[in-house]
């Protein structure tokens, strides 16, 4: 029994390239830089005494963050949830094939058999990936509610 044929991994592939066509781009710029006039005089101490950044000619480098997370635990909500979003169409792509897969065996145990294992099997994966979202929730609201 093969478990992903040609037609499962097509809808695998094109479930995934039309997820991430549709996943909005950060375009936001990763690294600034800001230099003065390579002319200017040399950058002296700030107010307060503190040296200039950067170097002798006041260039300063402006790191900003392309995925708007602050903490790891920020970090690991977004990355489960990315997962969940791109899991739920795959997940439903999987329930309509087995349901026509039950549609299309017409009687025949053989492919009756193949179609309640593709639904098992979808129940499972639906039920590890929701599992998974909530129980990082529920960590994740717990180690906040403590740390705050």
């Amino acid at each position: 029994m093969k478990l992903f044929n040609g037609i499962t991994k097509l809808l695998i592939v094109s479930s995934c390239v039309f997820m991430l066509a549709l996943t909005p781009m950060n375009t936001s710029t990763i690294l600034v830089v800001h230099a003065q006039d390579a002319k200017a005089a040399p950058c002296t101490a700030n107010a307060g005494g503190a040296p200039c950044k950067g170097g002798e000619f006041g260039i300063g480098i402006k790191f900003s963050n392309p995925l708007k997370v602050n903490t790891i635990q920020d970090a690991i909500k977004l990355f489960v949830n990315a997962i969940v979003r791109i899991a739920i169409p795959i997940i439903v792509v999987f329930f309509l094939w087995s349901g026509l897969s039950f549609i299309l065996a017409r009687g025949n145990p053989e492919k009756i058999t193949k179609a309640r294992a593709t639904f098992f099997y979808t129940v499972i994966g639906t039920l590890l990936i929701l599992g998974a979202w909530t129980i990082t929730n529920a960590i994740i609201g717990t180690v906040n509610s403590l740390t705050s």
